[in-house]
């Protein structure tokens, strides 16, 4: 094998493995990062300041929230969340399935809308479309162990 074929042939096999090792392995489970939900928050209200009435209220509903998503490795999900909505005590538990395409996740829920989730490390910065602008993002964090 000459010398260009022996460096045509290992980019071959190291752009292959690169592909197929790109895929990321999110399964496991997460909890609400309060902190980096909040800057979400607080950036979300110099986008939309029509909506800043609501910071104080929404502020304080993440501050009570309790949330989880674990992610199954055959492609199934819980998102199970619980607080105070309007002074009540309120829990929600969505399942479907997700993908993964390099570093972004898509969850699936019959007839709701999607959510997406780039993957930063242990950490998954999620959008989830909302009539309040200012609630569409938060950030769900690996749980230890």
């Amino acid at each position: 094998m000459g010398e260009q074929q022996r460096w045509s042939w290992g980019f071959g096999v190291a752009l292959g493995i690169a592909l197929t090792g790109c895929q990321p392995h999110p399964e496991g489970e997460y909890e609400f990062d309060l902190a980096e939900s909040k800057q979400c928050l607080l950036d979300a209200s110099k986008e939309h300041p029509e909506e800043n009435p609501l910071l104080d209220k929404l502020l304080e509903f993440e501050q009570n929230l309790r949330a989880t998503l674990r992610i199954e490795p055959d492609g199934t999900f819980v998102d199970t969340s619980s607080g105070l909505l309007d002074g009540k005590p309120y829990t929600q538990v969505d399942k479907g399935t997700w993908v993964a395409r390099h570093s972004r996740l898509t969850f699936k829920v019959p007839d709701k809308d999607d959510m997406i989730c780039d993957i930063e490390g242990k950490r998954l910065r999620c959008f989830k479309p909302s009539t309040i602008k200012l609630a569409e993002r938060y950030v769900m964090i690996r749980k230890a162990g």
